[in-house]
């Protein structure tokens, strides 16, 4: 599947060879992306085969199908998010006990006043949908929109 996708070049190498270069990639990718990129590609690569796959993607989909994958990927971030928890605390200064607030995303991620009520289902959505309705990336952490601004707490990777 992999090598039908790869450029020229790489023809050539044998399986151990593409084996070494699908490792060298997910580590660039963990050391760029903590644990978070690498789990996401395994789940992606995953789902499609699994029966979890086979019970809940949608009938015509196909991992070969390019144009799908920007949405599949995001349904799969939606639905198993890398990151299911932040945590942050509220601090009182003394007046009374710090409050530790959870966010969980993986709830989040599937509220039906934000997703429709196909919300517990795999559903491939428009990218736009995901930029609008997702709480699973640092974006809504910037600061008017900037990262350089003083308050954004987003990463700048």
């Amino acid at each position: 599947l992999i090598s039908a996708h790869l450029p020229m070049e790489t023809k050539g190498l044998s399986p151990d060879d593409l084996t070494a270069l699908a490792s060298a990639i997910m580590d660039a990718l963990l050391f760029a992306g903590g644990q978070s990129i690498p789990t996401v590609l395994a789940y992606a690569l995953a789902i499609p085969y699994s029966k979890w796959g086979e019970e809940n993607l949608p009938e015509a989909f196909n991992l070969c199908n390019i144009s799908s994958l920007p949405s599949y990927l995001r349904e799969v971030i939606r639905r198993f998010p890398p990151v299911s928890c932040f945590v942050f605390s509220e601090r009182s200064f003394g007046s009374q006990p710090d409050k530790n607030v959870y966010l969980n995303i993986q709830m989040a991620q599937r509220d039906p006043r934000v997703w429709s009520e196909a919300a517990g289902s795999f559903v491939l959505r428009p990218v736009a949908d995901y930029a609008r309705c997702s709480v699973a990336f640092a974006e809504p952490a910037l600061a008017d929109g900037k990262l350089a601004a003083g308050n954004s707490r987003a990463c700048p990777a």
